[in-house]
């Protein structure tokens, strides 16, 4: 567990400052909770002294090693500065952005694609405050600034007109801002990250309208790796450490639970997916009424279901994760505490 990371961020303030990092070197097993032996024996730079927008770690992520591997050389700027995530809804790609940030100390500014978007939502704009005129800075000067990372969620909504301005950034040129006369170069830190879904328009491409294809040109801009859901195992040894408490029956009918609805998503059948952090909010809601668990424990399941989950979602999707539900947690009876 990486609990030598202790939260130093700063109180926010009405006035951003700049945090002198002060680093140290600790071994990957410290900082991430890997297992492997050699993890022991590997130091990296470790800022013990964050800023106000690095992100809080969570303790019980679960990390895939091959894709920790690729993570860490593009931080430390190998084979290039911009990474690029893509895998189905719910499979961790963001938070496992935010997760390298929180561990390492860095700090996080993030911006989100859409199709009406406008680069000055990246940039930023002037804003009337107390009658007078001020600029407001966009998530990409503060992290080109602070040598931060930037990470555009949804990539492949970003309409086509604005793809050259972002060109310009992946390849590591300045950032002119006409209202203020600003020339900024990219502080040597800075780092950009992206999540994009169904990038190859093929098994779920179904699920995301609107999602622009991106051309090969944009695309080698980055280094890149695909991200899918943890393994069965894996997701259930997580949720064992996350929800100590939960009875173990429970937290394996609910790993069989979200696979099945998982698959289902994949191959186009219901809109409808579980992620991890679904599958915790389940498992926190269920710990906290235990004594209904325990009573009627399919009944229980389904109605901490539908309130982290299905009362969002349509009624046939609804009905299908309810009825996976029913077959594999049917007749389950759990021990009187």
């Amino acid at each position: 567990m990486p609990a030598q990371i202790k939260d130093k961020r700063p109180p926010a303030s009405a006035t951003d400052t700049a945090v002198t990092p002060r680093i140290e070197h600790r071994s990957l097993e410290a900082v991430f909770g890997i297992t492997n032996p050699k993890a022991k024996d590997i130091k990296i730079p470790i800022n013990v002294a964050p800023g106000r927008y690095c992100p809080r770690f969570d303790p019980f992520y679960e990390w895939q090693e091959d894709l920790l591997r690729q993570m860490m050389l593009w931080v430390n700027g190998v084979g290039g500065k911009n990474f690029l995530l893509h895998g189905p809804s719910g499979a961790g790609k963001s938070s496992a952005f935010q997760e390298l940030a929180a561990r390492t100390g860095r700090e996080m500014f993030m911006g989100t694609m859409h199709a009406r978007f406008e680069w000055s939502e990246l940039v930023g704009q002037n804003r009337l405050a107390e009658g007078s005129t001020k600029f407001v800075y966009g998530p990409l000067p503060m992290a080109m600034k602070t040598g931060g990372i930037l990470l555009i969620d949804e990539v492949n909504f970003t309409p086509a007109g604005q793809i050259g301005a972002l060109n310009k950034i992946l390849d590591g040129g300045p950032l002119e801002i006409p209202e203020t006369g600003e020339f900024i170069e990219p502080h040597p830190e800075f780092r950009v990250a992206a999540t994009a879904n169904a990038l190859a328009r093929d098994d779920d491409a179904v699920h995301y309208r609107g999602t622009q294809t991106m051309n090969l040109a944009f695309l080698q801009r980055f280094n890149g790796a695909r991200v899918d859901y943890l393994s069965n195992t894996a997701e259930t040894a997580m949720l064992h450490r996350a929800l100590p408490k939960l009875p173990g029956k429970v937290i394996t009918a609910m790993v069989q639970v979200a696979d099945d609805v998982r698959k289902a998503f994949v191959a186009g059948d219901t809109e409808t997916t579980m992620g991890t952090r679904v599958l915790r909010r389940w498992g926190e809601v269920m710990l906290a009424r235990l004594g209904p668990l325990i009573a009627n424990t399919e009944a229980e399941m389904a109605w901490a279901l539908q309130f982290v989950l299905t009362n969002l979602t349509k009624r046939v999707d609804e009905e299908a994760c309810l009825g996976v539900l029913r077959r594999i947690a049917a007749g389950m009876v759990l021990p009187k505490s």
